[in-house]
């Protein structure tokens, strides 16, 4: 279940420039900031924190997207190579 959570992970982190992915990343949390989500299972930003936090990915569909979100998180900080990740709700 990790690794399937951490492709998938990656997969958002890398597709498409900067901009493009920037522009996909708002029109996917405009459009779950406007559904209506369960308070216990809210969908979560997963962040890159380095110097500038970034957000990299929207993580939702899961039975519990909090854990799902910090699964991943932690998958990608302990690899060493990607940096620290973080995970906040989307409100």
């Amino acid at each position: 279940m990790k690794h399937m959570l951490t492709a998938a992970a990656l997969v958002i982190a890398s597709t498409a420039t900067a901009t493009a992915e920037q522009s996909n990343l708002q029109v996917a949390l405009d459009a779950a900031r406007k559904m209506e989500w369960t308070y216990e299972n809210k969908p979560f930003l997963l962040i890159k924190r380095e110097t500038i936090r970034a957000t990299v990915g929207l993580i939702f569909g899961y039975a519990d997207n909090k854990d799902a979100c910090e699964d991943i998180a932690l998958a990608l900080s302990q690899s060493g190579t990607e940096g620290t990740f973080v995970c906040d709700a989307v409100y």
